[in-house]
């Protein structure tokens, strides 16, 4: 009984919570920072975000589900509310 409780938390240390698969929209280009470079709206919700998505995904309008957390890399993505998409497929 002990061996299994070790090879339990030995398992269980190296896992990482997921994120919940969430219903979002891709909602278009976001040109606001530099033209083209601005990545895309996804709205999640009522809330709305940046982020690079995937080409084939890149069409306004389109419905998917997605993994995502906020990206906080520099003062400028948590200011303008990006998010790393870990996972995205149709809905």
């Amino acid at each position: 009984m002990r061996h299994l409780f070790i090879i339990f938390l030995l398992l269980s240390a190296g896992c990482q919570p997921v994120a919940p698969e969430q219903a979002a929209v891709i909602k278009g280009q976001d040109f606001t920072l530099c033209g083209a470079c601005g990545g895309w709206l996804v709205q999640v919700d009522t809330l709305f975000f940046r982020a690079d998505v995937p080409a084939e995904f890149a069409k306004p309008a389109t419905p998917v589900w997605i993994r995502f957390e906020k990206d906080e890399s520099d003062g400028l993505k948590v200011a303008g509310h990006w998010i790393k998409i870990h996972a995205i497929r149709r809905r």
